[in-house]
């Protein structure tokens, strides 16, 4: 009599949840994914040098400009709406710019460059613990920069500057230069010069 009973409570517990499997289809037990790795900033800045992208923009706003950027290369992208509209860069300023396969960076300097015609301190961009900022210049007062100098004088090994390091002459030079100004500046040099090209 209790196995019936039990039988009973089974096939009862059986028919209500088929009943409600057939109710509702939409009954999926879930797979729990892991929540993917955020980006480094070298990951993002990789990815913004290694995409390539063609744009069309035809008085795009530039707030879509963002967001088709961040679409295309897979970034999160953070603009801040308050400090650009501080100086006259609004969702609604518009892009126009048309670009055939170059990477992302160029598209993403070039629309700087391009809306920082109407604002009144360009704009600027970092990418700090995975995410692509844009802000104005003066926000990122740590931005580096890249400064090439000219040192082909510094590598020859004949010189014609008087009292050279690299050539280790001591006396006078017969080419009547007396300086390391290329112009016949005067003065003595010591053959070290810095130009920025």
């Amino acid at each position: 009599m209790f196995a019936k009973f039990k039988i009973i409570a089974v096939l009862m517990v059986l028919a209500v949840v088929a009943t409600a499997i057939a109710e509702d289809k939409s009954t999926v037990v879930p797979i729990v994914q892991a929540k993917p790795k955020p980006m480094t900033t070298i990951e993002v800045e990789a990815r913004l040098a290694a995409i390539p992208m063609t744009v069309d923009y035809n008085d795009t706003p530039f707030e879509e400009v963002i967001a088709d950027l961040r679409d295309q290369v897979g970034i999160n992208v953070i603009a801040y709406w308050p400090a650009l509209e501080a100086v006259n860069v609004y969702h609604d300023n518009t892009v126009t710019m048309q670009l055939a396969d170059i990477s992302a960076f160029k598209v993403l300097e070039a629309a700087l460059d391009y809306i920082s015609g109407s604002a009144v301190v360009p704009l600027a961009w970092r990418v700090d613990r995975g995410v692509l900022e844009i802000n104005t210049v003066n926000r990122y007062p740590d931005r580096r920069s890249l400064r090439v100098y000219y040192i082909a004088d510094l590598l020859s090994m004949r010189s014609s500057y008087n009292n050279s390091i690299l050539d280790g002459s001591s006396g006078s030079s017969s080419s009547g230069r007396t300086g390391g100004n290329r112009s016949g500046g005067s003065g003595r040099s010591s053959g070290r010069t810095n130009r920025s090209r």
